[in-house]
């Protein structure tokens, strides 16, 4: 039989003591915590220049060196970076307003800092996930204030990049076979090897904050997963810079966007339209009234002619009367009783008959155009007055 010396049995017992206290440790996370804070102080502290503490990345020689890209401008060898934090001052100010709020104030702050602040990019580190539309609010509410969103991503297309999250939440897009909102994580159960057909997809802005324009997605989005040390602490201290994607989710997110607000993309386009036809109804609209009007006062006009047409032919009637007397040899009564002669009368008969004629093409003018009556009735008025006088 195997034994052990005293001495060895002393530092048997002595050595396994340590992977037993290891265990324990380690059991209740006190291990990670100590491996935490020592990289927190190697991190954030450099004493005697014994360890790298914090290293700021504007700290080289040739940080500011001009370097030349897009369209010949010229950026910063080392980038500068700008935080702007939506706190609680910015709460306060007068253009925000109250939950949820109107996305038109992230787009006019964007293009503040784009504009004025000159920032090759403008990334948002939270998202606009059509999840946080609440029902209360108006369908037409929620579509404008994403159309802002829409229409700085169409002004800036390469220059704003909008948050995405693996947030385990799929959207009412996104609830089809084979793709997750879960983060792609190896150590939590994802299958590179499987990936083919079934890319994750994870929680992200859809139309009309991003589109498809001939033939092209219009908008670009970025992780912003951060996973944290879930057994020390919520202090995210390491972030996953890229995820597997591809396939046909991405689609889904942004037609499938798109087929919803079809109606209301519809009634945009054509607001323009329907208020052009409203407005040339409403002038067809004054048109009809004047000329009803105008209408009614030649009414009035023809009511008018009509008497006068009768008073006419009642005297063409007495002067037939009496010019068949004359023409028989009997005197035209007058005021003096005085004889006329035939030639005279054949006259004065011819030049009735040229005013009635004259008058009767003027009422057929006045019948058949109205507008005109301006014109006609004061020369129709001298006619009428002028056989008055032969008669």
């Amino acid at each position: 039989m195997f034994k052990l010396s005293k001495e060895s049995k002393l530092t048997f017992y002595a050595l396994i003591v340590v992977p037993c206290l290891w265990i324990a440790l380690n059991s209740y996370g006190i291990l990670d915590g100590w491996k935490v804070w020592t990289l927190d102080q190697r991190m954030t502290w450099n004493p005697f220049g014994l360890f790298r503490g914090e290293v700021s990345h504007r700290d080289a020689s040739n940080a500011d060196d001009p370097v030349k890209v897009d369209d010949n401008q010229t950026v910063p060898r080392v980038p500068k970076v700008m935080y702007v934090n939506f706190d609680a001052k910015t709460l306060e100010m007068e253009g925000v307003g109250e939950r949820p709020w109107d996305r038109a104030f992230f787009r006019d702050v964007a293009k503040v800092l784009l504009k004025r602040g000159n920032a090759r990019v403008v990334a948002f580190d939270f998202l606009f996930s059509p999840k946080s539309a609440s029902r209360m609010v108006p369908e037409d509410n929620v579509y404008r204030s994403d159309g802002a969103v829409g229409e700085l991503v169409a002004a800036y297309p390469d220059r704003v990049v909008l948050g995405a999250g693996y947030t385990g939440v799929q959207t009412m897009l996104m609830k089809v076979p084979d793709i997750s909102a879960n983060p792609p994580i190896f150590f939590e159960g994802f299958d590179g090897s499987v990936i083919e057909g079934k890319f994750p997809y994870p929680e992200a802005p859809t139309y009309p904050m991003q589109s498809y324009v001939e033939g092209e997605y219009l908008g670009r989005i970025g992780s912003i997963t951060i996973i944290p040390y879930r057994t020390v602490d919520n202090v995210p201290r390491w972030v996953p810079l890229w995820f597997p994607g591809g396939g046909k989710a991405h689609a889904y997110n942004v037609l499938g966007g798109k087929r919803e607000k079809l109606a209301l993309d519809l009634n945009k386009v054509s607001s323009v339209q329907i208020t052009e036809i409203q407005s040339s109804l409403l002038d067809l609209k004054t048109k009809r009234e004047a000329l009803q009007q105008s209408l009614a006062t030649g009414g009035v006009l023809f009511a008018s002619l009509d008497e006068g047409k009768k008073t006419l032919e009642q005297k063409i009637s007495k002067l037939q009367v009496e010019l068949a007397e004359v023409l028989k040899g009997n005197v035209l009564s007058g005021s003096n009783n005085s004889s006329v002669s035939l030639d005279e009368l054949k006259k004065l008969e011819a030049k009735i008959e040229e005013l009635d004629e004259v008058v009767g093409n003027f009422q057929k003018t006045l019948e058949a155009n109205p507008a005109i009556a301006s014109v006609v009735e004061p020369q129709l008025k001298a006619r009428q007055e002028e056989r008055e006088e032969l008669i």
